[in-house]
């Protein structure tokens, strides 16, 4: 069901020759609520008329209120309640039929010279009435990040796309481009800010595209998803259901206080007390399916809770891959009581990531553990005269549209 067309035609025409849509959104213009971390969070709720505090987290969600695209409801067929915390977020969406490229520009409160995390939702719901699900790009800046597909049959269906990427400059875009295989459309945005030294990689610049991301071992946990408040970062930790058969799930009932561990990355408590520790072998074995086209970063995260009182320690080696020795990544490695421990372990172009195999050493009392495990895609970087000339293009972009919109007499901003 549509609730409304959210679009002035005279400033919509204008757009389509342009071919360059920019959604302008101002964090420092919008009351926040909820203290320090909910004025340094951008949450936008795509399609809904205006903002609201959300009661299960407190965080505030904003209307996208542009005068672009359209904003629908979701079919009442669908619903997306095993989506935890954010069910009422996917019941609308604002759809974008007119236009090549159409941008949110974000403008986080902490500015240029920071990393954050920029995620996005993407649920269809037959809301046109089609059942003919879109395909089409997002882009961040003038870099592809993702092209979103949901093929016929898979309506219920919600695709989430997360990259953590560190913005040099004040405002980062983040753009739905039409393909000519349907209409784009956006059900959830959000943004949150990161300390900058974890996620490490190559470059500073790069960023990286999450292609996997699972706590491990709480196999018996009704929660599908682990997320803010329980990560104060934001992130959301897929609980991963099925086990191998040489793994035993693991689960500490002792009390984990985060505030007394020294770990850069704050996985929360909840993802620290799981995990799976080999049972049949001396190895924990975690298949993949990643290709040689690109470049990936794999994070593990160990957390030993099982305190056994006679100094038994475990000494483990990684390795990815295990072919012939150009083809895979060993890194060796010793896992402390009570202690976290995140290894961040670079794949090279041409590699791909087909085998993650993590082994007890000769030396090892223990068999190997793990909490959780996150892989990335290096997102590949148009060179930076490219990225210069698109923002001059925005700006005598935005230049032009202020003359034609006063030439026209509409009134309001440029959003």
């Amino acid at each position: 069901m549509e609730i409304s067309k959210a679009n002035e035609r005279g400033k919509e025409g204008l757009l389509v020759k342009m071919a360059y849509v920019v959604c302008f959104h101002d964090n420092n213009k919008t009351t926040m609520t909820g203290g320090g971390l909910s004025a340094r969070v951008i949450s936008i709720d795509c399609g809904v008329t205006e903002g609201y505090i959300d009661k299960t987290t407190n965080l505030q969600y904003e209307a996208d209120d542009i005068q672009f695209g359209e904003i629908y409801n979701i079919s009442s067929i669908y619903n997306f309640d095993n989506v935890s915390q954010i069910q009422k977020q996917l019941n609308t969406l604002r759809s974008f039929p007119n236009g090549k490229r159409n941008c949110y520009t974000l403008k986080p409160k902490l500015g240029k010279n920071q990393k954050y995390i920029i995620r996005a939702y993407f649920a269809y719901g037959n809301y046109d009435n089609k059942y003919k699900p879109p395909i089409f790009d997002i882009h961040l800046g003038v870099n592809l990040l993702k092209t979103i597909n949901l093929t016929e049959s898979e309506a219920d269906r919600v695709i989430r796309i997360e990259a953590i990427h560190f913005s040099s400059t004040d405002t980062i875009d983040l753009c739905l481009v039409n393909i000519d295989q349907g209409v784009p459309f956006i059900s959830l945005l959000e943004l949150w800010p990161l300390d900058n030294s974890i996620y490490q990689s190559s470059s500073t610049l790069l960023t990286l595209d999450l292609l996997t991301r699972f706590n491990l071992g709480a196999f018996e946990d009704n929660n599908s998803f682990i997320r803010y408040t329980d990560d104060v970062d934001g992130r959301s930790w897929e609980v991963r259901r099925r086990n191998n058969y040489n793994e035993n799930p693991k689960k500490t009932s002792s009390a984990i206080d985060l505030d007394e561990l020294v770990d850069p990355y704050k996985l929360p408590a909840e993802v620290l007390s799981t995990a799976v520790e080999a049972s049949k072998s001396d190895s924990l074995e975690f298949t993949q399916n990643y290709g040689t086209e690109s470049e990936y970063h794999v994070y593990l995260h160990f957390f030993d809770f099982e305190d056994r009182g006679n100094k038994q320690n475990r000494i483990l080696n990684v390795v990815i891959n295990g072919f012939d020795d150009d083809d895979n990544v060993t890194q060796p490695l010793t896992v402390s009581y009570w202690k976290p421990n995140t290894i961040i372990i670079p794949i090279r172009q041409g590699m791909g990531i087909w085998n993650i195999l993590i082994e007890a050493t000769s030396d090892s009392d223990l068999p190997p553990m793990l909490n959780a495990l996150e892989i990335y895609r290096v997102v590949p970087q148009l060179d930076s005269a490219t990225q210069q000339e698109d923002g001059r293009f925005s700006s005598l972009f935005m230049h032009i549209m202020s003359i034609h919109l006063d030439a026209l007499k509409l009134v309001g901003n440029i959003l």
